[in-house]
Protein backbone atom coordinates (compact mmCIF):
# COMPACT_ATOMS: atom_id res chain seq x y z
CA UNK A 1 0.00 0.00 0.00
CA UNK A 2 1.15 3.62 -0.81
CA UNK A 3 0.17 7.28 -0.43
CA UNK A 4 1.28 8.68 -3.60
CA UNK A 5 1.89 12.77 -4.08
CA UNK A 6 -1.83 12.58 -5.64
CA UNK A 7 -3.31 11.81 -2.43
CA UNK A 8 -4.15 7.89 -3.44
CA UNK A 9 -3.72 4.95 -1.43
CA UNK A 10 -3.00 1.69 -3.91
CA UNK A 11 -3.52 -1.70 -2.20
CA UNK A 12 -4.30 -4.72 -4.70
CA UNK A 13 -4.18 -2.68 -7.53
CA UNK A 14 -7.43 -1.24 -6.22
CA UNK A 15 -6.92 2.72 -5.74
CA UNK A 16 -8.39 4.36 -3.06
CA UNK A 17 -8.48 8.37 -2.84
CA UNK A 18 -7.62 10.50 0.28
CA UNK A 19 -7.58 14.14 -0.51
CA UNK A 20 -7.59 17.48 1.23
CA UNK A 21 -9.10 20.39 0.21
CA UNK A 22 -6.96 22.58 1.69
CA UNK A 23 -3.32 21.67 1.09
CA UNK A 24 -2.73 18.61 -0.83
CA UNK A 25 -0.47 15.32 0.62
CA UNK A 26 2.66 15.25 -1.43
CA UNK A 27 4.55 12.87 1.08
CA UNK A 28 5.25 9.55 -0.32
CA UNK A 29 5.04 6.60 2.30
CA UNK A 30 5.40 3.09 2.33
CA UNK A 31 2.93 1.19 4.77
CA UNK A 32 4.56 -2.47 5.25
CA UNK A 33 1.43 -5.13 5.97
CA UNK A 34 2.65 -4.85 9.46
CA UNK A 35 1.74 -0.91 10.26
CA UNK A 36 -0.29 -0.88 7.18
CA UNK A 37 -3.36 1.46 7.87
CA UNK A 38 -5.61 2.84 5.46
CA UNK A 39 -7.50 5.56 7.34
CA UNK A 40 -4.45 7.41 8.51
CA UNK A 41 -4.00 10.58 8.22
CA UNK A 42 -1.05 12.90 8.55
CA UNK A 43 -1.47 15.75 10.75
CA UNK A 44 2.01 17.53 11.02
CA UNK A 45 0.92 21.03 9.96
CA UNK A 46 -2.25 21.03 11.93
CA UNK A 47 0.11 20.57 15.12
CA UNK A 48 2.33 23.43 14.05
CA UNK A 49 -0.62 25.41 12.91
CA UNK A 50 -2.33 27.90 15.01
CA UNK A 51 -5.90 26.92 17.18
CA UNK A 52 -8.57 27.00 14.65
CA UNK A 53 -6.84 26.30 11.55
CA UNK A 54 -8.99 23.46 9.44
CA UNK A 55 -8.44 20.77 6.87
CA UNK A 56 -11.18 18.83 4.88
CA UNK A 57 -10.12 15.48 3.70
CA UNK A 58 -12.15 12.97 2.18
CA UNK A 59 -11.79 9.01 1.77
CA UNK A 60 -13.43 6.95 -1.05
CA UNK A 61 -12.20 3.51 -1.44
CA UNK A 62 -12.54 -0.47 -1.20
CA UNK A 63 -12.16 -1.71 2.27
CA UNK A 64 -9.94 -5.01 1.70
CA UNK A 65 -11.63 -8.01 3.28
CA UNK A 66 -10.12 -8.94 6.98
CA UNK A 67 -9.38 -5.19 7.71
CA UNK A 68 -11.97 -4.99 10.43
CA UNK A 69 -12.43 -9.00 12.38
CA UNK A 70 -16.10 -8.40 12.79
CA UNK A 71 -17.21 -6.29 9.99
CA UNK A 72 -17.19 -7.33 6.21
CA UNK A 73 -17.68 -4.22 3.52
CA UNK A 74 -19.99 -4.98 0.64
CA UNK A 75 -19.51 -1.23 -0.74
CA UNK A 76 -16.54 1.48 -1.31
CA UNK A 77 -16.52 3.26 2.28
CA UNK A 78 -17.01 7.33 1.27
CA UNK A 79 -16.43 9.83 4.28
CA UNK A 80 -15.34 13.41 4.54
CA UNK A 81 -13.88 14.35 7.54
CA UNK A 82 -12.74 18.20 8.93
CA UNK A 83 -10.19 18.15 11.11
CA UNK A 84 -9.35 21.42 13.57
CA UNK A 85 -6.34 22.55 15.35
CA UNK A 86 -6.55 22.60 18.92
CA UNK A 87 -3.99 23.69 21.40
CA UNK A 88 -3.58 20.04 23.30
CA UNK A 89 -4.13 18.17 19.82
CA UNK A 90 -7.22 18.03 16.79
CA UNK A 91 -10.98 17.80 17.18
CA UNK A 92 -12.07 15.47 13.98
CA UNK A 93 -15.55 16.17 12.39
CA UNK A 94 -16.97 13.22 10.44
CA UNK A 95 -19.56 15.14 8.12
CA UNK A 96 -20.66 11.56 5.92
CA UNK A 97 -20.31 8.62 6.38
CA UNK A 98 -21.71 6.16 3.89
CA UNK A 99 -20.79 1.91 3.14
CA UNK A 100 -22.63 -0.95 3.00
CA UNK A 101 -21.78 -3.73 5.37
CA UNK A 102 -22.13 -7.41 6.91
CA UNK A 103 -21.93 -8.45 10.75
CA UNK A 104 -22.74 -11.12 12.33
CA UNK A 105 -24.93 -12.52 8.73
CA UNK A 106 -26.73 -9.64 8.40
CA UNK A 107 -26.04 -6.52 6.31
CA UNK A 108 -27.44 -2.36 6.45
CA UNK A 109 -26.04 0.65 4.40
CA UNK A 110 -24.86 3.25 6.89
CA UNK A 111 -25.37 6.92 6.61
CA UNK A 112 -24.12 8.48 9.28
CA UNK A 113 -23.16 12.26 10.31
CA UNK A 114 -21.68 14.99 12.30
CA UNK A 115 -19.36 12.34 14.47
CA UNK A 116 -16.90 14.54 16.52
CA UNK A 117 -13.77 13.00 18.32
CA UNK A 118 -10.38 14.58 19.70
CA UNK A 119 -6.88 13.87 19.38
CA UNK A 120 -5.26 14.94 22.25
CA UNK A 121 -1.40 15.07 21.53
CA UNK A 122 -0.34 13.05 24.31
CA UNK A 123 -2.03 10.42 26.39
CA UNK A 124 -4.44 10.49 29.16
CA UNK A 125 -5.47 7.90 30.97
CA UNK A 126 -7.89 9.80 33.14
CA UNK A 127 -9.85 10.59 29.66
CA UNK A 128 -13.04 9.36 28.27
CA UNK A 129 -13.26 6.35 25.56
CA UNK A 130 -14.33 8.96 22.96
CA UNK A 131 -10.95 10.78 23.36
CA UNK A 132 -7.76 9.47 21.26
CA UNK A 133 -3.84 10.36 21.09
CA UNK A 134 -2.47 11.79 18.41
CA UNK A 135 0.72 9.54 17.09
CA UNK A 136 3.31 12.07 17.45
CA UNK A 137 5.92 9.87 15.92
CA UNK A 138 4.61 9.63 12.74
CA UNK A 139 2.09 13.18 13.41
CA UNK A 140 -1.01 11.21 11.80
CA UNK A 141 -4.34 10.20 13.69
CA UNK A 142 -5.83 6.94 12.92
CA UNK A 143 -9.61 7.26 11.97
CA UNK A 144 -10.12 3.18 11.60
CA UNK A 145 -11.25 2.16 15.41
CA UNK A 146 -13.46 5.58 15.08
CA UNK A 147 -15.26 4.04 12.16
CA UNK A 148 -15.42 1.10 13.64
CA UNK A 149 -17.08 1.99 16.76
CA UNK A 150 -19.38 4.11 14.73
CA UNK A 151 -20.65 1.97 12.19
CA UNK A 152 -21.62 -0.62 14.88
CA UNK A 153 -23.35 1.62 16.85
CA UNK A 154 -25.34 2.47 13.76
CA UNK A 155 -25.84 -1.41 13.49
CA UNK A 156 -26.99 -2.29 16.65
Amino acid sequence: MMLTDRGQYYLCSRPIRLSCAKTPDTAIRQLTPLSMNLLSIPVGDLLDSHAGDTREYSFEGEIPEGYYDDLEFLSALSFRVRLISLDDGIEVIIDSLSARVRHEGGTKSISLSGIGRTYNRTYDPLAPDDVKTVNMKHHTIDLSEVVREEILISIL
